[in-house]
C-alpha cells in the first residue's frame, strides 16, 4: 500500500464549503488545517503569511507569487468585490490593523481566515475587535474517529486495521512516516525515536504561536500526566515533590492545565460518579504513547536493539489510548457525551461511560482486544448497574458472530464500522 495515498477526509471540510459567509478556521499546529484547505476546500486565491511577513499567493491556475504585504488589501479587495473565494493561513501574523482592512469588505466574496494561535480566537472575537460578529469559528482538533476510520476502511484496510490504525494517524503529521502494512505496535516501535521528537518540538511550536514561553512547569505537567498522574492532586503534589512550586497547592496547578487544556494539548474527561471530577490526560494519544514511553524506557534515539521492556511499554500504553479512542468514536456516532467512571472502594473501573445531555448514564462500556469472557461480562453489567447505565456493552477487536451476551451488547470492529457508515461524509478533493 502506497504512503503516498494515505488521504484522510475531513468532515469539517464539508461544513466549511457549505456555510456561505466568512469563516475562522483554528486550531493547535499540526491539525492538518493547511492540507484541509488546499486540497478540500474550492478557493481562488490562496494567502501563506510567512514568519518574516513575506507573503505567497497561490491561485486557481496554479501561477505563485512572492509579494509584499502592502500589495495583500487591494489583492483581496478585488477578489471579494468579484465574489471570489480567498484563504489567508496564519492570519494571525498580520498586523492588527489589517484587521480594520478586512473587515471593511464585509460581506461581499467569501473570506477564509486561518491561524495556528487558540489566543487569536479570544482577540477576533473580543468587544473591541473590528472582526467581531463577521466570521464563524470552526475548530480543526486531531482528526475525528469517524474520518480516520471510513477513509481508511476506503483505503482497502479491513475494520480490525482501519480502527487500530486510527488511532494513531488522528495526528496527520505522522500520516507520510507510516507503512499500514506493518502491525501498528512494531512501527510505533521502529518510529518512536521520531515521535518523540516531533512531539517534542510541536509541544514547543505550540507555545511559541501562543506566545508563552515553555516554561518548567507547563513542560513538568504535561510529562507528569503522560506518565500516570490523572488527578489534579497528584500533578501538584509531583510538581512540589520536583522542587518546581513551594507548596503542593491545587490552585496554582490548576490555572496552568486550564491554559494547557484550552491550548489543546490536555484534556478533562469527565469522570462520572467518582470522587474526583475529571480524568487528566494529554489531548493527543500518539504525544501521550511518545512522552510515556520515552520516559520508562529512556529511548531517545534510533536504535536495531529493542529493549525488553519496549514492546510491553508500548502495547500497554497503546491499549489505554484505544480505550479512550473508542470512547470518542462511540459518543461520536450516538451524540452523547463521553466520560470515565473509576468505582469507590477500588471495585475497579468502567472504560467508558456514555451520558446523555442530561448527564445521565446510557451505556456502560468495557474495551477488550480478546473476546469477552463470562466473567468480563458479568463485571460489566454489574458495574452498568452500579451507575445506573441503561445498557451495557463490551467492544471487542476480536470478530464475534454473537452480537449481545447476556443482554450486554457486543461491538466488534465490523459492527463499529456498520454504525459509523450511518454518518459517513462524502467529501472529494478539489481540482
Amino acid at each position: 500500500m502506497s504512503i503516498k495515498n494515505i488521504i484522510i477526509r475531513r468532515s469539517e471540510a464539508k461544513s466549511i464549503e457549505q456555510h456561505p459567509g466568512w469563516i475562522l478556521v483554528y486550531g493547535r499546529r499540526k491539525t492538518g488545517k493547511t492540507f484541509m484547505l488546499r486540497n478540500f476546500i474550492s478557493w481562488d486565491i490562496y494567502i501563506t503569511i510567512s514568519r518574516g511577513l513575506n507573503v505567497i499567493i497561490n491561485r486557481k491556475n496554479g501561477e505563485i507569487k512572492v509579494i509584499s504585504l502592502r500589495k495583500v488589501p487591494s489583492i483581496v479587495e478585488n477578489s471579494l468585490k468579484n465574489d471570489k473565494t480567498i484563504v489567508i493561513d496564519e492570519f494571525q501574523r498580520l498586523p492588527e490593523y489589517f484587521w480594520d482592512i478586512l473587515s471593511s469588505y464585509h460581506p461581499r466574496g467569501k473570506l477564509i481566515l486561518a491561524g495556528s494561535s487558540l489566543s487569536i480566537v479570544n482577540k477576533v472575537f473580543s468587544k473591541r475587535s473590528p472582526l467581531l460578529g463577521l466570521l464563524l469559528p470552526i475548530k480543526i482538533d486531531l482528526i475525528k474517529p469517524s474520518d480516520a476510520i471510513n477513509s481508511l476502511i476506503a483505503l482497502g484496510l479491513n475494520a480490525r486495521e482501519a480502527i487500530e490504525w486510527s488511532v494513531i494517524i488522528r495526528d496527520p503529521w505522522i500520516i507520510p512516516h507510516i507503512n499500514l502494512e506493518k502491525p501498528i505496535q512494531s512501527e510505533i516501535i521502529r518510529l518512536l525515536p521520531l515521535i518523540i521528537d516531533t512531539s517534542i518540538s510541536l509541544i514547543g511550536e505550540i507555545f511559541r504561536d501562543e506566545e508563552r514561553l515553555l516554561t518548567k512547569t507547563y513542560e513538568a505537567i504535561l510529562y507528569s500526566i503522560a506518565t500516570g498522574s490523572w488527578k489534579l492532586e497528584e500533578v501538584a503534589r509531583d510538581l512540589y515533590q520536583k522542587g518546581i512550586i513551594d507548596q503542593p497547592r491545587l490552585e496554582y496547578a490548576s490555572a496552568y492545565i486550564d491554559r494547557l487544556s484550552k491550548m489543546g494539548l490536555i484534556e478533562k474527561i469527565p469522570l462520572y460518579k467518582s470522587r474526583t471530577r475529571v480524568y487528566l490526560k494529554l489531548r493527543s494519544h500518539i504525544m501521550n504513547i511518545a512522552i510515556k514511553i520515552g520516559e520508562k524506557t529512556g529511548i531517545t534515539e534510533y536504535t536495531s536493539r529493542i529493549p525488553t521492556n519496549l514492546v510491553e511499554a508500548v502495547k500497554s500504553a497503546y491499549g489505554i489510548e484505544l480505550q479512550f479512542f473508542i470512547g470518542e468514536a462511540l459518543a461520536e456516532i450516538k451524540n452523547l457525551l463521553r466520560a470515565y467512571t473509576i468505582l469507590p472502594k477500588e471495585e475497579g473501573d468502567i472504560d467508558i461511560v456514555l451520558l446523555d445531555k442530561k448527564k445521565k448514564a446510557i451505556m456502560a462500556v468495557e474495551v477488550k482486544s480478546s473476546p469477552p469472557r463470562k466473567i468480563d461480562i458479568i463485571n460489566i453489567k454489574e458495574r452498568g448497574e452500579k451507575i445506573g447505565a441503561r445498557e451495557t456493552a463490551v467492544f471487542t477487536l476480536t470478530e464475534l458472530k454473537k452480537e449481545e451476551i447476556m443482554g450486554t451488547h457486543i461491538i466488534t470492529p465490523r459492527k463499529l464500522i456498520d454504525m459509523l457508515s450511518l454518518n459517513k461524509h462524502d467529501i472529494t478533493p478539489v481540482n
